[in-house]
């Protein structure tokens, strides 16, 4: 059309799909606590990589790309600005879903945790006499840390551990989801999540997880029946009037 060999463009007369929103589901905080528990008991690699997905809501393949030269637990804050992918003859990095960096912000909790992870990792290294290079990944199945996870084996992994606790519907990725509603149930504004959770547009985390936020309409009701319970009962009119 712009060329000028084309008279009309017959794409403007079709009509987009209708896109149905799936609603998310989200494993109870019991659920997932079993599920950390037993991949704990079955490989202490892959347990930490599990509760950093709950922690942070970062995307799977953005941990796997994760290196000790992001991590700045003095501040508390990981950079996130690759991913890691399944290619033909293994794996790759690439871009973030989005194209950007994003500065992931850490709790105590957090910071503890891949402290405590850091030194795990440190003295397996070290019993085999070496040192972990700056740019080592934090998740690796190997001793040298210069390789990372395939994504399909961390599945696999997470599979095995779900399904041994009784949860054979609930996801991966629905550990993502699970910070998600977590922190829409804490009140927590759609801003925020969205930035949480690496969204490049608010609306997209509002359209995903507008259930949560339907289910926080009962709260919604209940303090406004507050306020308006509260008010002073009107003066009665004198007699006559």
């Amino acid at each position: 059309m712009r060329w000028g060999w084309l008279r009309e463009n017959i794409a403007e007369r079709t009509k987009p799909p209708r896109v149905s929103n799936r609603r998310v589901t989200a494993p109870a905080v019991e659920v997932f606590q079993q599920v950390i528990e037993e991949a704990e008991r079955r490989d202490p690699r892959l347990a930490p990589l599990l509760m950093l997905v709950a922690l942070t809501g970062m995307r799977r393949g953005q941990l796997y790309a994760l290196r000790w030269s992001d991590v700045n637990l003095d501040l508390g804050v990981l950079d996130v600005a690759r991913s890691v992918v399944v290619a033909p003859g293994g794996i790759a990095e690439k871009s973030t879903k989005t194209d950007r960096s994003r500065k992931v912000a850490l709790d105590p909790v957090g910071i503890a945790f891949l402290t405590a992870h850091r030194k795990q990792v440190d003295e397996w290294v070290a019993d085999t006499g070496g040192a972990i290079a700056d740019d080592a990944f934090v998740f690796s199945l190997y001793v040298e840390t210069t390789t990372t996870f395939r994504p399909d084996n961390v599945t696999s992994f997470f599979i095995r551990a779900r399904d041994a606790v009784g949860a054979p519907d609930v996801r991966l990725h629905d550990l993502r989801h699970f910070t998600a509603t977590q922190l829409i149930h804490a009140g927590m504004d759609m801003g925020t999540v969205a930035n949480f959770l690496g969204h490049s547009d608010p609306l997209l985390t509002l359209r995903v997880y507008l259930h949560a936020i339907e289910e926080r309409n009962r709260a919604a009701a209940t303090i406004m029946g507050q306020v308006l319970a509260a008010r002073k009962e009107p003066a009665a009119l004198p007699s006559g009037a």
